[in-house]
Formats: C-alpha cells, structure tokens, sequence
C-alpha cells in the first residue's frame, strides 16, 4: 500500500470515528469506522509506523470526544489526550505484529483484532484512564447492550471489532471462504440483537417512593463564597417541597458544603427531623477536623441521615477523576448504605464509570444502586449524556435500580435493563419524583 492510500486509510477512519460522537450520534458507524485501520494492519509495516498511523488515525477523535476536560483546565485536558492516543496506537501496532506471522489465515485475521482491542480495554480499564473508557466507541441502543448483563460492556465491543474485522478480510482475501466471518459477524450481532429485545420485553415495577434533588446550583467558586446562606437554605427548602411528596429517601447531590456536614451535623439531623424522611447526600470534608484541605487532603463523602435526626450511614469514595489536582484521598472499600429502600451502594462523582465497583456493591449485598455526582462543569458539553448512559449500563450490568443525582443534570431513575424511567432536564432545578 502506497503512501496516498495509507492516508486515505487515515482519514476514512478519522471521519468515521468523529461521526460517532455527538452531535452527530452515527453509532452504527463503529461496526465499518476500523476497516481502513485493519487494511493498514496488513500491510508489512513496522510495529513503529502502525503505531503512529494508529495515533494519527484516531487523534481529531480523540481531540473532540475529550474535549469536555478543558473545562476543568487545559493541563488536564493534555494530560488525558496524551494517556489516551495510545491506546489506539498500541492496537494498530500490535494488530499488525501479530498479522505479521499469522497474517495467511482467514481465521487469525477474524479472531486477533477482538482480542486485541478487548484485551487491552481491559488493561487500560485497571488504570486511572478507566474514567474515559476505550468503548465509548461501540457505544449502541439498549438492545444490543443488554449482553453486558453476561459479558460486560467488552461483548458488545468484541462483536463489533469482529464485524470490522470481517469486512476488512473481503479487501484481502479472495477464496470463497472469506465471506464466512461476515455471515457469522452479522448473525452474531443479529442474535444479540434479538436477544436484548426480548430482554427489554420485561417490566419493573417499583414500591419505593424516592425524590431526587437537582439544586443546579453553579460550581464556580466564586459564587460559593458568597451564596454560603443561600445554599442551605435552599436545601431545607427544596427538602420540605420534596418530602410533600411522602418519599421514604430524599437524595441530594455530591456538593461542595460551607461546613463539615459528617463532623457538625446539626443542619442535616434537624432537617430530617423536621422533613421526617431519610435524607441522602454528598458532600466533600477534609481528611482532619479543621484543617486545611490544601494541607491534609479531602474525602468525597455520601452521608445518610435518619428522620431521628441521627447519621445512619457513611460511604466514603475510593475513586476519584483522573488527574485532578483537587487534593482528594481515598478509602480502601466502600460501604453500604442501610436506607429504607433496601441495602444500597453508592457511587461517588465518576465512579459510576468503572463497572467493577458496581459490581463490587452488588457483591457484598447492594439492592440498588446510587449514583451522585456534580457534572456542573460540564453542562454545555456532551458529558452528562455520557454519564447518563454509564449509569444505564450499570443498571444493565448488575440487574438492579439505579439512581442518578447530579447537582446540574441529569438526574435520573433507570431500571435493570437500562431504560430510563424518569430523567430531569440540564440546568435546570428540578424535584424529580418516582418509585424503584
């Protein structure tokens, strides 16, 4: 393959992956966007020039879908697109590597580059860079997803490699038998398909009235100084509104608080007692009592008080952004929440991505799931419909309820196949009202 044709190879792949993302939402387009990829991979290049056409390849993608970090600040933005771009890299190169030595059989041609892309999905999975997910790509509608129940979000990624896989093979082989791999691509997706179909068949009814909070209060931090009293007032007011309702758990968001909420509780213990529900939020508080966060470090902390006016329970985060300088320490675990509800595990800022901690929650007893997060600095990107959706292929995943509360949206209640229930609007404040 000549140098015109690699390029072109280049920017097919490019468009196609960029048609992927918002606003465009060309999902389908993932099962093709690798080909021109694959057709480079068999070419005899170096492990070096796979590489970098991988990077080269994949970085307007890269460049645009990641776009939303700048609004925590440029640094964070370079730090993640750098981590990132060679994730893609490592897969052409290693794509080609192996096709190298086994690159004469259909069969190797159809199988290595799932495993690949699979295999090192679950590798970046174990790092910090687990938090943007290398499958955001194949990303489809909940019939297809539904598999995760079984295999995780990596099925429904191995499928779609396949089928680009298999198209790539017609490019290169000529014997009859190189259609074989495409008819079992589509038949395979074809039953995943049908499969999550009959799955959306089933029907959930919830007992449990619950309100969710959307205060859509600013994250700047400007405006926090100087809206301390306002920000309390407006949780004891948005609470009493919401416990008209006679919800048994009133949810708060994660929100930064002008005091130490775990520390002197008082404000929350009376706003129980007064609203006589269960109230859930979170918050951040610093590793010592009275000290400087920037000297000792912070907790993300989810706190559930009883309408005895007595915390009931405390959840800790054990994960936080990826790269963020906001002096953030961890626990080792997490907790169980013991609400009225049921046994529930929270899940704090962006550890409702990583479907192992879900799964984790659901391993020591959760039934349901609560997920509470601040995406305010994200409301004018596409970032809040990603979470939304992480938070569907939690619900998928392990079988249960989960709920979403976001400071600025969207706030949701999604069911155990993932279909959204009830969902607030972004930006907006909102008493979002339903029953798991």
């Amino acid at each position: 393959m000549g140098r015109q044709a690699a390029v072109t190879c280049v920017f097919l792949s490019s468009a196609l992956f960029i048609l992927t993302l918002p606003p465009f939402r060309q999902n389908w387009l993932a099962g093709i966007a690798i080909v021109p990829l694959l057709l480079l991979a068999r070419e005899k290049n170096s492990f070096r020039k796979n590489f970098l056409l991988g990077i080269l390849a994949v970085f307007p993608y890269c460049a645009f879908g990641l776009y939303w970090f700048l609004y925590y600040d440029v640094w964070t933005y370079f730090d993640v697109l750098i981590s990132y771009l060679p994730f893609f890299g490592l897969f052409l190169g290693l794509t080609g590597l192996f096709l190298k030595k086994w690159g004469a059989s259909i069969l190797a041609n159809f199988l290595l580059p799932p495993i690949i892309w699979t295999s090192l999905s679950f590798l970046y999975d174990q790092t910090p860079l687990s938090a943007v997910g290398t499958q955001a790509l194949f990303y489809q509608p909940l019939e297809w997803m539904q598999s995760a129940r079984i295999f995780g979000v990596y099925g429904i990624v191995f499928l779609f490699v396949m089928l680009n896989a298999s198209i790539a093979l017609i490019f290169k082989f000529r014997s009859a038998k190189r259609l074989m791999p495409l008819l079992v691509s589509i038949l395979l997706l074809l039953g995943d398909f049908l499969w999550g179909r009959r799955a959306l068949a089933d029907s959930f009814i919830g007992h449990h009235p619950i309100a969710l909070i959307q205060h859509n209060f600013p994250v700047d931090k400007t405006w926090w100084m100087k809206n301390q009293g306002l920000i309390l007032s407006q949780y004891r007011s948005l609470a009493l509104e919401a416990a008209k309702k006679k919800p048994k758990l009133i949810i708060f968001p994660s929100y930064s608080l002008p005091f130490d909420s775990y520390r002197d509780p008082q404000f929350f213990e009376e706003l129980a007692k007064e609203t006589q529900v269960h109230l859930l939020l979170a918050t951040y508080i610093p590793k010592i009592p009275k000290r400087r966060i920037a000297d000792v470090g912070q907790y993300e902390i989810a706190l559930l008080f009883s309408p005895e006016g007595k915390i009931a329970g405390v959840d800790r985060a054990v994960l936080g952004p990826p790269f963020r300088r906001i002096h953030q320490v961890f626990a080792e675990e997490a907790d169980l929440l013991e609400t009225p509800l049921g046994k529930m595990g929270a899940l704090l800022c962006i550890e409702d991505v990583l479907p192992r901690l879900a799964k984790a929650e659901v391993q020591k007893g959760a039934e349901l799931l609560v997920t509470l997060s601040n995406t305010g600095h994200f409301t004018k990107t596409f970032a809040p419909g990603y979470h939304l959706f992480q938070d569907q292929l939690r619900a998928i995943e392990t079988g249960l309820f989960v709920i979403r509360v976001s400071a600025n949206g969207y706030s949701a209640i999604i069911d155990p196949r993932g279909r959204v229930i009830k969902q607030t609007e972004l930006g907006k404040q909102q008493i979002l009202c339903g029953e798991v």
